[in-house]
């Protein structure tokens, strides 16, 4: 393997990533990482019923070293967001 796969663009090495989706008003439990070496992002958005409107969109949030939290402006379509947190040595 060639050191560039290993590697972000910021030239940091890659200890782990997660990935998986979380509802509005949940939360996912992760493997603990340090928090302050994490880049935590929204891969994609849905709801499970309904189109979605602005009040949808979801928040997501590292709540801890094993939690992230998903909050929106409300539920009623059931909003459902895809995350992929990155840590890095």
């Amino acid at each position: 393997m060639d050191g560039f796969s290993q590697k972000s663009r910021s030239g940091l090495r890659i200890k782990a990533i997660y990935r998986g989706s979380i509802s509005s008003g949940a939360s996912a439990t992760i493997p603990a990482v340090n928090p302050a070496k994490c880049d935590l992002v929204m891969t994609g958005f849905s709801c499970s019923s309904g189109t979605p409107n602005a009040g949808d969109y979801c928040r997501l949030t590292l709540v801890n070293a094993t939690t992230i939290s998903c909050t929106s402006g409300h539920t009623i379509n059931s909003p459902i967001a895809n995350y992929q947190l990155t840590e890095y040595y």
